[in-house]
Protein backbone atom coordinates (compact mmCIF):
# COMPACT_ATOMS: atom_id res chain seq x y z
CA UNK A 1 0.00 0.00 0.00
CA UNK A 2 2.72 2.43 0.66
CA UNK A 3 3.82 1.70 -2.58
CA UNK A 4 0.58 2.68 -4.31
CA UNK A 5 0.68 6.03 -2.22
CA UNK A 6 3.75 7.13 -3.27
CA UNK A 7 2.25 9.17 -6.13
CA UNK A 8 1.20 11.33 -3.35
CA UNK A 9 4.79 12.34 -1.48
CA UNK A 10 5.23 16.06 -1.13
CA UNK A 11 1.79 16.66 -3.02
CA UNK A 12 -0.15 19.55 -0.64
CA UNK A 13 -2.90 17.89 0.58
CA UNK A 14 -5.37 21.08 -0.48
CA UNK A 15 -4.70 20.32 -4.42
CA UNK A 16 -5.08 16.78 -3.94
CA UNK A 17 -8.33 17.29 -1.99
CA UNK A 18 -9.26 20.08 -5.26
CA UNK A 19 -8.93 17.32 -7.20
CA UNK A 20 -10.92 14.71 -5.81
CA UNK A 21 -13.50 17.26 -4.91
CA UNK A 22 -13.91 17.62 -8.32
CA UNK A 23 -13.56 13.83 -9.32
CA UNK A 24 -16.51 13.30 -7.17
CA UNK A 25 -18.77 15.65 -8.25
CA UNK A 26 -18.23 14.92 -11.60
CA UNK A 27 -17.58 11.44 -12.23
CA UNK A 28 -17.65 9.00 -8.79
CA UNK A 29 -21.48 10.33 -7.76
CA UNK A 30 -22.58 8.26 -11.29
CA UNK A 31 -21.34 5.14 -9.73
CA UNK A 32 -23.34 5.77 -6.84
CA UNK A 33 -26.95 3.82 -7.70
CA UNK A 34 -29.90 4.77 -6.36
CA UNK A 35 -30.57 1.58 -5.22
CA UNK A 36 -28.37 1.57 -2.85
CA UNK A 37 -29.21 5.26 -1.96
CA UNK A 38 -32.71 3.58 -1.17
CA UNK A 39 -31.09 0.77 0.84
CA UNK A 40 -29.06 3.16 2.86
CA UNK A 41 -31.95 4.66 3.45
CA UNK A 42 -34.33 2.13 4.74
CA UNK A 43 -31.85 0.81 7.26
CA UNK A 44 -31.65 4.92 8.37
CA UNK A 45 -35.70 4.63 8.73
CA UNK A 46 -34.84 1.29 10.45
CA UNK A 47 -32.77 2.94 13.09
CA UNK A 48 -30.12 1.18 12.23
CA UNK A 49 -26.55 2.93 12.49
CA UNK A 50 -24.44 2.99 8.84
CA UNK A 51 -21.09 2.86 8.45
CA UNK A 52 -18.53 2.51 5.33
CA UNK A 53 -15.47 0.74 5.91
CA UNK A 54 -13.30 0.82 2.79
CA UNK A 55 -9.73 0.61 1.59
CA UNK A 56 -10.20 3.35 -0.33
CA UNK A 57 -9.09 6.89 0.99
CA UNK A 58 -10.68 9.14 3.09
CA UNK A 59 -10.05 12.25 1.16
CA UNK A 60 -12.59 9.96 -1.55
CA UNK A 61 -14.99 7.88 1.47
CA UNK A 62 -15.73 11.47 3.41
CA UNK A 63 -17.66 12.31 -0.05
CA UNK A 64 -18.82 9.80 -0.27
CA UNK A 65 -20.49 9.75 3.43
CA UNK A 66 -21.00 13.30 3.16
CA UNK A 67 -23.47 12.42 0.12
CA UNK A 68 -24.67 9.30 1.25
CA UNK A 69 -25.95 11.20 4.79
CA UNK A 70 -23.21 8.71 6.66
CA UNK A 71 -22.13 9.63 9.57
CA UNK A 72 -19.38 7.00 10.65
CA UNK A 73 -16.70 5.69 7.92
CA UNK A 74 -12.89 4.04 8.28
CA UNK A 75 -10.90 3.79 5.59
CA UNK A 76 -7.30 4.19 5.04
CA UNK A 77 -5.59 7.18 5.59
CA UNK A 78 -2.37 8.55 3.67
CA UNK A 79 -0.25 10.03 5.70
CA UNK A 80 0.37 14.07 5.96
CA UNK A 81 3.19 16.16 7.43
CA UNK A 82 2.98 19.95 7.60
CA UNK A 83 0.13 19.59 4.88
CA UNK A 84 2.06 17.39 2.58
CA UNK A 85 1.40 13.65 1.89
CA UNK A 86 4.10 11.70 2.54
CA UNK A 87 3.35 8.95 0.24
CA UNK A 88 2.99 6.40 3.40
CA UNK A 89 0.06 5.63 4.68
CA UNK A 90 -1.08 6.00 8.52
CA UNK A 91 -1.79 3.76 10.53
CA UNK A 92 -3.23 0.37 8.80
CA UNK A 93 -5.11 -0.79 5.72
CA UNK A 94 -8.67 -0.83 5.61
CA UNK A 95 -8.82 -4.45 3.70
CA UNK A 96 -9.20 -8.06 4.30
CA UNK A 97 -9.05 -9.61 7.51
CA UNK A 98 -8.70 -5.97 8.90
CA UNK A 99 -11.91 -4.97 7.96
CA UNK A 100 -13.05 -7.50 10.63
CA UNK A 101 -10.88 -6.04 13.39
CA UNK A 102 -11.84 -2.47 12.51
CA UNK A 103 -15.70 -3.69 12.56
CA UNK A 104 -14.98 -5.20 15.64
CA UNK A 105 -13.34 -2.47 17.53
CA UNK A 106 -16.42 -0.39 16.21
CA UNK A 107 -18.87 -2.06 17.13
CA UNK A 108 -17.00 -2.66 20.73
CA UNK A 109 -16.85 1.08 21.13
CA UNK A 110 -20.98 1.37 20.43
CA UNK A 111 -21.62 -1.80 21.95
CA UNK A 112 -23.23 -3.36 18.77
CA UNK A 113 -22.56 -6.93 17.76
CA UNK A 114 -21.49 -8.60 15.07
CA UNK A 115 -25.29 -10.55 15.31
CA UNK A 116 -27.55 -7.35 14.48
CA UNK A 117 -25.22 -6.34 11.52
CA UNK A 118 -25.57 -6.45 7.89
CA UNK A 119 -22.44 -6.11 5.79
CA UNK A 120 -22.69 -5.25 1.83
CA UNK A 121 -19.77 -6.16 -0.19
CA UNK A 122 -18.78 -6.77 -3.54
CA UNK A 123 -15.15 -8.24 -4.19
CA UNK A 124 -13.55 -11.17 -2.45
CA UNK A 125 -11.59 -9.97 -0.21
CA UNK A 126 -14.11 -8.61 2.04
CA UNK A 127 -14.79 -12.60 2.87
CA UNK A 128 -14.24 -12.58 6.14
CA UNK A 129 -16.04 -9.32 7.17
CA UNK A 130 -19.17 -11.23 5.16
CA UNK A 131 -18.19 -14.25 7.35
CA UNK A 132 -18.66 -12.62 10.82
CA UNK A 133 -22.08 -10.88 10.48
CA UNK A 134 -25.41 -12.26 10.43
CA UNK A 135 -26.49 -10.42 7.48
CA UNK A 136 -24.36 -11.21 4.47
CA UNK A 137 -25.53 -9.46 1.21
CA UNK A 138 -22.98 -9.06 -2.43
CA UNK A 139 -23.65 -6.21 -4.43
CA UNK A 140 -22.17 -6.49 -7.81
CA UNK A 141 -19.28 -9.43 -6.85
CA UNK A 142 -16.41 -9.73 -8.93
CA UNK A 143 -16.21 -14.06 -10.03
CA UNK A 144 -14.94 -15.40 -6.95
CA UNK A 145 -17.15 -13.55 -4.28
CA UNK A 146 -20.42 -14.27 -6.97
CA UNK A 147 -19.68 -18.34 -6.72
CA UNK A 148 -18.59 -17.82 -2.56
CA UNK A 149 -22.06 -16.26 -2.10
CA UNK A 150 -24.11 -19.03 -4.15
CA UNK A 151 -22.39 -21.70 -2.11
CA UNK A 152 -23.64 -19.68 1.39
CA UNK A 153 -27.01 -18.76 -0.07
CA UNK A 154 -26.05 -14.94 0.57
CA UNK A 155 -28.54 -12.90 -1.35
CA UNK A 156 -26.78 -11.23 -4.52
Amino acid sequence: MNYAFSFLKNKKVDDITKIIDEFFREELRKFIFPEIIDIINKHKRQSRNTIILSNAVDIIVSRVADYLGIKDYICTRPESVDGKFTGRIWGETVYGPNKVRFAKKFLEDYRFNFNNCYAYADYISDLDLLSVVKNSIVVDPDKILLREARKRGWPI
